[in-house]
């Protein structure tokens, strides 16, 4: 394993349009010595491959296309990795030019694992309004996860947890500081370019989290407590409302807010209850089973 070198890993999934910012940024950064591994869904259907392809002549780049969820990149991307430093990155960000080289400095000095600031940038309203949350919650440890760790510690941690599609980020987070991990904090910083997604598509992504919420409240009771309290985003919201540009968008971020929680509600309780009348049906069905294939062998 090369004691210098950080491999990047991006999930990508049709993301060629995405991957332009991340890849020029890349390009510029003042520290050479890294390899990005990019990792990309079964089922995406683009060219990514190709464009991979065409950066190689600028820095060292591997493609494989061969997870199916978020986790499970991350995890396949890092088997792969020959670097002593992981750096986690999504497909739609960009790297400034410091960031690589005082991420090694850090992890050298000491540091096992690094939390990065994200400034987010949106180009439609509604992802406008989320890049004004998310750049409300630099600081904010009950939110913010690790994206930079030394390849012991995420040896240690057997990875991400590949049964989360919900804050499998902060779930790893959570268990580096559990294991006593050293975390330091960048200066440098990442764009997160949020694009122009409609309000429509951030709602929709609360329903796919839900899917893997209930494992999230076994594993971290008390984070997920946390998370599901409106209360706690809107005291951040006020308390950093000076982000925001005006009050319009002030409100439209509360509004945005309270639709996300109705809707990751709805479908939390939906998949709940669909659960419970399954494990119910389990319990009635099994000792008649258990009743029927023991009589069955009797007869043999």
């Amino acid at each position: 394993m090369a004691h210098d070198l950080i491999s990047i890993i991006v999930p990508t999934r049709n993301s060629v349009k995405k991957i332009s910012h991340l890849l020029k940024s890349l390009s510029e950064s003042t520290d050479s010595n890294f390899e990005l591994i990019v990792v990309d869904s079964v089922d995406s259907s683009d060219y990514m491959d190709e464009l991979c392809s065409k950066y190689s002549s600028n820095f060292k780049i591997h493609y494989f296309k061969k997870y199916k969820y978020l986790p499970q990149a991350r995890n396949s991307g890092a088997a792969h990795a020959k670097g002593s430093i992981l750096l986690n990155l999504d497909s739609d960000m960009s790297v400034s030019k410091s960031l690589l080289g005082e991420c090694r400095e850090l992890i050298h000095s000491g540091f096992d694992a690094l939390i990065i600031p994200e400034f987010a940038i949106g180009n439609s309203y509604w992802s406008k309004i989320k890049a004004i949350e998310k750049n409300m919650y630099q600081g904010q440890r009950e939110i913010e996860g690790i994206r930079c760790v030394s390849s012991e510690l995420f040896s240690n941690l057997n990875g991400y947890n590949e049964e989360l599609f919900f804050s499998e980020d902060k779930d790893f987070d959570l268990r580096a500081q559990k294991f006593g991990a050293k975390i330091g904090r960048t200066q440098s910083s990442l764009i997160h370019y949020e694009g122009r997604a409609s309000l429509k598509e951030l709602l929709s992504k609360k329903i796919v989290y839900a899917k893997s919420a209930f494992k999230y409240k076994k594993i971290h009771a008390e984070s997920f407590a946390w998370q599901k309290n409106p209360l706690n985003r809107f005291v951040i919201f006020w308390e950093k409302r000076k982000i925001s540009n005006s009050v319009h968008q002030l409100i439209s971020l509360y509004i945005l807010k309270i639709l996300e929680y109705v809707f990751s509600f709805i479908a939390y309780n939906y998949l709940q209850s669909n659960y419970l009348k399954t494990a119910n049906q389990l319990k009635t069905t099994v000792p008649h089973l258990r009743k029927s294939v023991g009589k069955n062998l009797l007869d043999l």
